[in-house]
């Protein structure tokens, strides 16, 4: 199953300058156990937010640069390089667990029409942001579950976890 997993505030916003604009340990914490033991689909410029590949997962990265440039920090050897979205599915058909999208928004929009889930933590508040969640395509989802997330010193955003599946009718495979 391919599923995308995102974090968004009230707006549908993800990130300003390649950061995320808030920081809620629990939705870190709820992002991990989703997708540890899985395998994790990024961008190039997700991947050199983050660092490093996120252990206890399969990495790969969707990038159309092919060598060159900022390409040499993604050499590593817990990495699987993708040039297109026909690539990830092949690397991840024979995959006994299930392929999480995990960013940027290039990377969302191209597998919004093949993923079956939406995990979407909502933030109950609007953040300065540069890149944005197309939340235009809900209407093709049914929302499944919604959990409260718990707000105290350490998460001071009020957030919620969603669980979305996609309406049969709306499926493009």
């Amino acid at each position: 199953m391919i599923a995308i997993v995102v974090a968004v505030g009230k707006r549908g916003e993800m990130g300003k300058n390649g950061k995320l604009p808030w920081y809620l340990p629990e939705d870190l914490k709820y992002f991990k156990q989703l997708t540890t033991g899985h395998t994790v689909v990024m961008g190039r410029k997700t991947y050199q937010s983050i660092g490093k590949p996120l252990p206890n997962r399969r990495n790969i990265i969707l990038t159309r640069k092919r060598e060159g440039g900022d390409m040499s920090i993604i050499n590593h050897p817990d990495l699987v390089m993708a040039h297109s979205v026909d690539d990830v599915l092949d690397y991840t058909k024979a995959d006994k667990g299930d392929t999480f999208i995990i960013g940027g928004a290039e990377i969302y929009t191209l597998f919004l029409p093949y993923a079956e889930k939406l995990y979407i933590t909502r933030i109950d508040q609007a953040f300065e942001a540069d890149t944005f969640f197309p939340l235009n395509h809900l209407a093709e989802w049914d929302l499944m579950s919604v959990i409260q997330g718990k707000t105290d010193d350490k998460n001071p955003h009020r957030y919620r976890f969603e669980i979305y599946g996609r309406k049969a009718s709306c499926v493009e495979r």
